[in-house]
């Protein structure tokens, strides 16, 4: 949830930034998508694998 704030709050200033550093602003909010990528990833592995071992 905390990625999501972060992203909302951060994406939209992408706009105003100067074309210099565009890539670099960008990369860096493309982290935050990949964080909140991977921390739901492991979730839901984690929560899969749980079920396995219930339904065993």
């Amino acid at each position: 949830m905390g990625t999501a704030i972060v992203w909302t709050v951060l994406a939209p200033i992408f706009f105003f930034v100067p074309t210099n550093i565009d890539s670099a602003y960008e990369r860096f909010i493309s982290l935050i998508a990949i964080a909140w990528l991977a921390a739901m990833s492991w979730l839901l592995i984690r929560r899969g694998k749980r079920q396995l071992f219930i339904r065993q």
